[in-house]
């Protein structure tokens, strides 16, 4: 029998035994849960509404689970639950709402659970709203908390002398050489490319700077909107493409370094066109690899707003979509270099 939708008092004068372990609810596509549904079910131990298709839960929905421990929301449709959602369940250890679509959890939805000691979710702000909870996950990537976007006060200093004088200094190398004639036009077209690179880095930096202190002390109520919004996607881009453009180039410079001093009268020495090429086809290659997360892939999925400082390299140790790529662009790549 389908129970699509699990109304008012729908389960007064149930007659059960205690304790009671209830897992009948899967399979039956439920979409919505009203007030009260679970009225006379005082008894019950567990409850599984996974695997459905909930994408609403009245208020005290839940009222009347006075003995219930575990309940599992996981892979269904909720994209919001409001104050008093699980009002009702004093004694609830363990809550799973992994595998949602959830977008907003009022600030006060898990107070009504004092004892819960697990919750899973798939963002880790939803933990900043139940900081009592023994274990929550996902946990917070090595940079973030609750709070701010950079968590440690030295990291917070060092991006921003980082930032300034990545910017600064590469800007003065980039209008030094452009002001000045070299002899060697040939390495002094390479050094530019380097600088550009990396103040391209240091771009990077200064906006994770700005962005971490645009949202001191409320960082958890931003983190999702900032992910997933097109500057952490255009920051995780400059940052892969200038440190792609970066290797190129220094491997460039060591090849075009090796043949001048091992093969001083053998090889001929780089010409200006021949590494104008060179470099175009860097510039291109690294534009292709930074570009590539960009499209609407689904092995990608998201793939710089893994983190708050919107990386390609994965920090943790989790191996969430698109790891492989991670490590052959930075690892097996710059080996291979």
């Amino acid at each position: 029998m389908l129970l699509p939708l699990i109304i008012e008092g729908c389960f007064v004068n149930t007659t059960i035994s205690v304790p009671y372990v209830f897992r009948h609810l899967q399979g039956n596509n439920i979409y919505k849960l009203s007030s009260m549904a679970f009225r006379g079910l005082s008894s019950l131990i567990t409850l599984d509404l996974s695997n459905q298709n909930i994408t609403d839960i009245e208020s005290e929905a839940f009222v009347g689970l006075r003995s219930l421990k575990s309940l599992d929301l996981s892979y269904n449709s909720l994209t919001y639950i409001r104050d008093g959602t699980f009002r009702g369940m004093p004694q609830v250890v363990f809550l799973n709402l992994k595998n949602n679509e959830l977008r907003v959890i009022d600030k006060n939805v898990f107070f009504t659970m004092p004892l819960l000691e697990t919750l899973f979710t798939d963002e880790f702000r939803f933990c900043c709203l139940a900081r009592y909870v023994k274990q929550c996950e996902p946990q917070p990537d090595e940079f973030s908390s609750c709070e701010d976007l950079m968590s440690n006060i030295v990291l917070r200093v060092c991006i921003w002398i980082l930032a300034v004088v990545a910017i600064t200094a590469n800007l003065l190398v980039i209008v030094f050489r452009a002001k000045y004639k070299h002899t060697n036009q040939v390495h002094s077209f390479l050094i530019v490319n380097l600088a550009l690179g990396d103040f391209l880095m240091g771009s990077y930096l200064l906006v994770i700077a700005v962005v971490d202190w645009y949202y001191r002390g409320v960082y958890f109520i931003h983190d999702s909107d900032w992910r997933q919004s097109s500057m952490c996607n255009v920051a995780g881009f400059i940052s892969t493409f200038s440190s792609e453009l970066s290797v190129f180039t220094l491997t460039v410079i060591t090849l075009e370094r090796l043949l001048v001093i091992i093969f001083p009268f053998k090889v001929r020495r780089l010409e200006m066109d021949f590494t104008r090429i060179l470099m175009a086809v860097c510039w291109l290659l690294a534009i292709i690899i930074s570009g590539i997360p960009l499209f609407n892939i689904h092995y990608f999925r998201n793939f710089y707003g893994r983190s708050g400082v919107c990386l390609a390299l994965h920090i943790t140790p989790d191996k969430p979509n698109g790891w492989e790529y991670s490590v052959f662009i930075f690892l097996c790549k710059c080996y291979i270099y």
